[in-house]
């Protein structure tokens, strides 16, 4: 099911230790997620509307790299939106894409693995590619990533498009999730000029061991 989103079932206990976010990936909105870092951070809670990760953000990105990544300093709410999305629609890009490449570019960690894992078993054993749209609905910062540390966000995506598609490009199957929203707590780390994500998981659900289904 989809970049981060197809990374988690719903009715299973998730994943620890992604952010995505994932990635959307993210990671599998049909099929995993990860581990949450809780800050004394804190940037509040805010709305953000918007299609394909959605909400616009009116902060610029770090010359040459992601916004705040260079540097210590906390991320804002906006901030936090913009590496949001562009996370989400890499991986989404990474899943339509037949070679599925690039996973490295945009996660690290247990989130990668988990979406490895997700390419791996539910679009390459299968020859599929996937074409996914997500809508970030709302967004609050859980811990701003102050002085170095990892930014953790609470996301409520809804899945506006998720089907899968055979080496011809025609519909093979689209995902069940289509029209719910997924609520994911998601964790991503500085690396370098860019951001990557790093746990994810199903904010309704405690954090445990990572499974993939």
């Amino acid at each position: 099911m989809s970049g981060r989103a197809a990374r988690v079932d719903h009715n299973e206990p998730v994943i620890t230790c992604k952010a995505l976010a994932a990635p959307a990936v993210a990671l599998l909105a049909a099929g995993l997620v990860g581990c949450s870092s809780s800050g004394g951070h804190s940037a509040g809670s805010s709305s953000s509307n918007g299609g394909n990760g959605g909400a616009s953000s009116s902060s610029g990105a770090s010359p040459g790299g992601s916004p705040g990544a260079q540097g210590g300093g906390c991320v804002s709410h906006d901030e936090a939106v913009q590496i949001w999305t562009d996370i989400d629609q890499k991986l989404n890009a990474i899943e339509l894409d037949p070679k599925h490449a690039g996973v490295a570019n945009v996660a690290t960690g247990q989130a990668l693995q988990l979406i490895n894992e997700y390419l791996q078993t539910q679009l390459i054993a299968s020859n599929f590619t996937e074409k996914e749209v997500d809508k970030l609905e709302s967004l609050s910062v859980i811990d701003a990533g102050c002085s170095g540390g990892d930014l953790t966000v609470q996301v409520s995506e809804k899945v506006v498009q998720d089907d899968y598609l055979r080496p011809n490009g025609q519909l093979d199957h689209s995902d069940s999730a289509v029209g719910t929203t997924l609520e994911l707590v998601e964790t991503f780390v500085r690396d370098g000029t860019t951001w990557k994500e790093s746990n994810f998981r199903d904010a309704s659900q405690p954090t445990s061991t990572p499974q993939l289904f």
